[in-house]
């Protein structure tokens, strides 16, 4: 004989399906997570084959069911922004919960590096930076032979696409930004959206010089440098020290850093325009 309440016999079950088609989502990861004051652990599992899940043998309480997919943006149930939190599923003694969740993809950007004909040019890395102060590097991807490429995965927002530097076919190209400028004020603004393509953002790379900056921490205090970083107006590069070398930089501003591992004090920041291919990083107490 089964008592009343002595077993939980409350059950969530529902579909996945892809946002923008309804097509079914097999194998995507579903999450139930107690709401605090409701018992019972966290649980996983995998949709089938027909996009649908079930949790069964639930107690009375409030969940919260995330939904996640690898090329998809992870949603949480109820949510009603893409970056808000889901509202939790209520769920009552013996109740029964069907859920219908739409993944949407992520956002992309796609384009061709050109050359001064319109020619593709293959194999440049191009780049994706968040509009932000300084720009915050999101996503890369190499252009194919045909010099097309695709930075996918992105979240809504704004975006600067850029060329790194590279030298090829006895040419140096700067880093450039879309349309045709080295300086990321006068950058090309790219709106991205969930479930869509931002298309035909070319990039044409300028010729020009590029030089290396390398050189050594002097003098060592002990335990010795632990990195070197090298920093500009789009963002930060930290390798190991105390000999450092950031190669094929175009010319401009510089903010160089060696931080100790071990030691609060940091190397004196210098500030100049690049004239030399040597620097050298002298440690300074803060």
């Amino acid at each position: 004989m089964l008592w009343s309440g002595v077993l939980p016999a409350a059950v969530i079950r529902g579909n996945v399906v892809e946002n923008q088609t309804g097509r079914a989502l097999a194998r995507a990861f579903v999450t139930l997570q107690p709401v605090t004051g409701t018992p019972g652990g966290t649980q996983g599992l995998r949709t089938n084959s027909y996009g649908a899940f079930e949790f069964s043998s639930l107690a009375a309480g409030a969940y919260v069911v995330r939904v996640s997919k690898v090329g998809f943006l992870t949603v949480e149930y109820g949510q009603k922004q893409w970056n808000s939190a889901g509202f939790p599923v209520m769920l009552a003694e013996d109740g029964a919960q069907f859920l219908t969740i739409r993944l949407p993809r992520y956002g992309a950007i796609t384009g061709t590096v050109v050359d001064e004909n319109d020619v593709g040019l293959p194999s440049h890395k191009v780049v994706a930076y968040r509009n932000t102060q300084p720009p915050l590097l999101a996503e890369n991807a190499i252009a194919d032979d045909r010099g097309v490429y695709r930075l996918g995965g992105l979240e809504p927002g704004n975006y600067l696409v850029r060329t790194a530097g590279m030298q090829t076919e006895g040419v140096d190209y700067l880093p450039t930004f879309s349309k045709e400028t080295l300086r990321v004020e006068e950058a090309h603004i790219v709106p991205v959206s969930l479930d869509e393509e931002s298309r035909f953002v070319d990039v044409r790379p300028a010729p020009g010089k590029l030089l290396p900056i390398s050189g050594t921490v002097e003098p060592l205090p002990p335990p010795g440098p632990e990195t070197v970083t090298l920093a500009s107006d789009l963002g930060r590069q930290t390798i190991p020290g105390p000999a450092f070398e950031f190669p094929s930089l175009p010319p401009g501003p510089y903010e160089l850093c060696a931080e100790f591992a071990g030691d609060p004090r940091r190397g004196r920041l210098r500030k100049r325009h690049l004239r030399t291919s040597t620097w050298t990083v002298t440690p300074a107490s803060v």
